[in-house]
């Protein structure tokens, strides 16, 4: 597995195409690597949709996208027996949002921590 921490940063490479870094998750999903979206520092936490999004608009699945920050991070760590996905007997942590939760604009309406 694969833990993307800036799926939305430009590569610095002059031989590359700019747009060869934002292809990375569609093409690793392709490859059969499972994924997972990271940030690399706590205060850019709340843009984790927007590393899922960005990775939507180049190509990878919607609903894999949903699954890297969902369940993918969860059997990355191993923890997903416990948490990552809405099964019985897992530890509930959910949102509700107004809106699709992979638009920029759409808030957190509600928060459950542990169930």
């Amino acid at each position: 597995p694969v833990i993307i921490t800036s799926a939305y940063s430009p590569t610095s490479s002059r031989d590359e195409s700019i747009t060869a870094a934002y292809r990375n998750a569609a093409l690793l999903h392709r490859a059969g690597v499972g994924l997972a979206f990271s940030t690399d520092d706590a205060s850019d936490v709340r843009n984790l949709p927007y590393h899922a999004a960005h990775s939507v608009a180049f190509g990878l699945p919607r609903e894999e996208a949903l699954r890297a920050v969902t369940l993918g991070p969860a059997e990355i760590l191993g923890v997903d027996a416990l948490t990552g996905s809405l099964d019985a007997g897992k530890r509930a942590d959910l949102i509700v949002t107004d809106g699709d939760p992979l638009q920029y604009l759409t808030r957190v309406d509600r928060l459950w921590i542990g169930g």
